[in-house]
């Protein structure tokens, strides 16, 4: 094939114009030509740029990727197609896959955040779960628990900063921290400005002042201070002291992770009691269609129970999904797992609607798949909306306009394996006023997306549908295609009949956030 026909077939591609035949010669030539797929993926990035200064991501039902799937689509071919549609959004994106890397990235860091109460942060802001790389954790007020991976556990007391530099290093700027240093651990250093406290194995605590000058108690074992100066002081169990001054330890002086974990249960139960007032307020809400607070659900007659003005009709039938502990850990919370294959919660939503919120409480282990469902209407007619998470993190937002036309809305990344085991809140809303859909996270908003005059839609609707599935994919013999469900937790969904504003969001997400 000649250049001119080949540039003719990549015009229609990027156009989403492809007949059957032409998409057949289409995947052959990229099989079989290295260079052929090097113009694929240069002009799809030619035109995602175009794409992005003009404020539109709009792709046709028809794009090959989607639409043949099911019809002996080469796998080498799918995997060409599908890094010049990632390249659309993500030039990051565009070099992962173009390298073929099917692996997700690793999480780069020394620590773990374990815990935090009322944390209010001078620095970057981490949550429980986060990884936590060399860099500060500067906390105004509060205090928190972080577990480095060479086995040494910190609690710091804010006002404190405490850089990570290692697994088994940090330093401390100022604040009061009490660190424990089991065997594995043992050679643990934390440095000061006037020097490094070298643990043996022990438990002790230490507070860093204006001055810089450490004070040292130590509970138990032996630490040794390693002075500017090159003196080196030693302390054992019951011993405390700072310069020159000695004196007895102190333990209740210092928080400890007993104390800690006391915190969080308070805070815990005081935060889950506002969710719960909030909860049955909102659940009176009429704009409500479905709620679903997953407070308990029920197992044995495996349902789960719709708290929206509409009823019981529109409870939800669990399928091979888990009753799980939600994101209030300890306070017998519910939610749902996911994760074994097949597992879904049934729909079944009548009516016609316009303007729509989606929202929900997710936690995901993984991305496994190529798309993992939200929520997906079964057959996708026109006016019906699919919300999922892509492999590489980003949220797709979609609706049908007519037969074979498809507006499709992809945010920003708001997942990697870093956040594996977070708690995330995300919304997306439709406007059909304003004719835009916008996308949350956390209560913020991260993409607005003006849906374009040729795929306006006058009203929505749901019929059959699921969470955390595909009921009757389109192309059910194509397992990439086909299996969405996802490898986590939901905890609380609701859809809207209207879009939300922004502090309402921010509302749902602040109150209920565990944290």
């Amino acid at each position: 094939m000649n250049d001119p026909e080949f540039s003719t077939l990549l015009d229609k591609y990027l156009n989403q114009m492809l007949s059957e035949e032409e998409f057949v010669v289409f995947q052959e030539v990229l099989k079989s030509s290295a260079e052929r797929r090097r113009q694929l993926i240069c002009h799809s990035q030619l035109d995602a740029g175009l794409m992005e200064v003009g404020g539109t991501l709009e792709v046709k039902e028809s794009s090959p990727v989607e639409s043949h799937a099911g019809k002996n689509v080469s796998s080498s071919v799918v995997s060409w197609l599908a890094v010049a549609a990632a390249v659309a959004v993500s030039t990051l994106t565009f070099f992962a896959l173009a390298l073929r890397e099917d692996t997700e990235p690793m999480a780069h860091g020394f620590a773990v955040l374990t815990r935090t109460v009322n944390p209010v942060w001078k620095s970057e802001v981490f949550e429980v779960g986060s990884i936590v790389p060399k860099g500060s954790l500067q906390l105004e007020s509060g205090s928190l628990q972080v577990e480095f991976f060479g086995g040494a556990t910190l609690v710091m007391e804010g006002p404190g900063n405490l850089e990570i530099r290692s697994a088994s290093e940090a330093f401390c700027h100022s604040g009061k921290l009490r660190a424990s240093v089991p065997p594995a651990a043992r050679g643990f250093v934390i440095d000061t400005p006037s020097g490094k406290v070298v643990d043996l194995g022990t438990e002790f605590g230490l507070e860093v002042g204006d001055g810089g000058v450490p004070e040292i108690h130590v509970f138990e074992g032996e630490v040794e201070i390693h002075e500017s100066g090159g003196e080196v002081q030693t302390f054992y169990g019951g011993e405390a002291g700072k310069g020159a001054a000695r004196f007895p330890a102190d333990v209740g002086s210092f928080l400890s992770t007993a104390d800690l974990n006391e915190e969080v249960m308070e805070s815990v139960e005081s935060k889950f009691s506002m969710w719960r007032r909030f909860s049955r307020e909102l659940s009176r809400d009429e704009r409500l269609i479905a709620y679903f607070p997953m407070e308990n659900p029920d197992l044995s007659r495996r349902r789960l129970f719709n708290e929206a003005p509409t009823g019981s009709e529109m409870d939800g039938a669990i399928v091979g999904a888990n009753r799980v502990e939600g994101r209030w850990a300890g306070v017998g919370k519910g939610a749902v797992e996911f994760t074994p294959t097949g597992s879904r919660v049934r729909l079944a939503i009548p009516g016609e609607y316009g303007s729509l919120t989606f929202a929900c409480w997710v936690r995901i282990d993984s991305l496994d798949r190529q798309y993992n469902g939200l929520y997906l209407a079964d057959n996708y007619q026109p006016g019906e909306c699919h919300w999922q998470l892509q492999k590489d993190g980003r949220i797709l937002f979609s609706f049908l306009h007519s037969p074979k036309v498809n507006f499709k809305s992809l945010s920003p990344v708001v997942w990697d394996i870093s956040k594996s085991g977070q708690w995330l809140h995300l919304a997306v809303t439709l406007d059909l006023e304003k004719q835009k859909v916008t996308h949350y996270a956390n209560g913020e908003i991260i993409f607005e997306h003006p849906i374009g005059s040729k795929y306006q839609i006058a009203k929505t609707r749901f019929g059959s549908g699921e969470l955390g599935n595909w009921g009757f994919p389109n192309a059910p013999d194509n397992e990439w295609f086909a299996i969405r469900n996802l490898n986590g937790r939901i905890d609380e969904f609701a859809i809207f009949s209207e879009a939300l504003d922004p502090a309402e969001i921010l509302e749902m997400y602040t109150i209920g956030n565990p944290q």
